[in-house]
C-alpha cells in the first residue's frame, strides 16, 4: 500500500523546496496505478475500510463486524486502559489516555477517526486523524492507542479491509 507508506510523512523536501505529500504522489504515481491499488489522497476517506466494534478479551483487543473478528495482542496496561473506555470510567487516578482526551477537548482539537492500517508481525499500525479549526492532522499512532482514544471520545474505529479479513477469523463458522 504506497499510500500509507508516504502517508507517515506529512511533508517531504526537494532542493531547498517543500511538496506536500498529495503533490509528491501524484509527481511519482498515475491516476491508473492509484484506482488499481484502491487508493486514495484523501486521508478522511473510509474506502477500503470496514468499521469495527471494540472489545477486550483479557489482554486481547477484540475487534469485530458481523462475523469477522481481528485479535490484536496487547499489554495488561493497554487492555485496561480500552476497556474502561469502553466502559466509560476513570480510575482513581487518570490513565494517560484520559489526559490526551481531556487536552484534546480542552483544546478543542476532535479525533475524527481511528484507523488501523496495517501490521508488520505482532505490531498494529493506525492513523489518528484530527480536526482543530480548519486544519486537519494525520498522525501515526499504535493501534491500541487509536483504540484507547476512540472509545473515550466516541469515535469508530475503522480496519483496512485487506488486514481486517486476511488476519481476521470468522467466529461464525461451526
Amino acid at each position: 500500500n504506497i499510500y500509507f507508506i508516504l502517508a507517515h510523512f506529512n511533508v517531504f523536501k526537494n532542493n531547498n523546496s517543500v511538496l506536500e505529500s498529495e503533490k509528491l504522489i501524484a509527481q511519482n504515481f498515475k491516476d491508473p496505478i492509484i484506482k488499481e491499488l484502491n487508493l486514495t489522497l484523501d486521508p478522511l476517506s473510509l474506502k477500503g475500510f470496514t468499521k469495527v466494534f471494540v472489545s477486550v478479551k483479557g489482554t486481547d483487543l477484540i475487534l469485530e463486524n458481523n462475523c469477522t473478528s481481528l485479535t490484536v495482542m496487547t499489554n495488561e496496561y493497554q487492555a485496561y486502559s480500552i476497556e474502561q473506555g469502553i466502559k466509560n470510567r476513570i480510575d482513581i487516578r487518570p490513565t494517560t489516555h484520559d489526559l490526551i482526551s481531556s487536552i484534546l477537548t480542552d483544546f478543542n482539537i476532535t479525533l475524527l477517526q481511528a484507523k488501523i492500517i496495517a501490521n508488520q508481525g505482532q505490531h498494529f499500525y493506525a492513523r489518528t486523524i484530527y480536526k482543530q479549526g480548519n486544519r486537519i492532522m494525520d498522525i501515526d499512532t499504535k493501534a491500541s492507542d487509536a483504540t484507547a482514544l476512540a472509545v473515550r471520545m466516541n469515535v469508530p474505529v475503522y480496519v483496512e479491509n485487506n488486514l481486517f479479513y486476511s488476519k481476521g477469523t470468522n467466529v461464525c463458522k461451526k
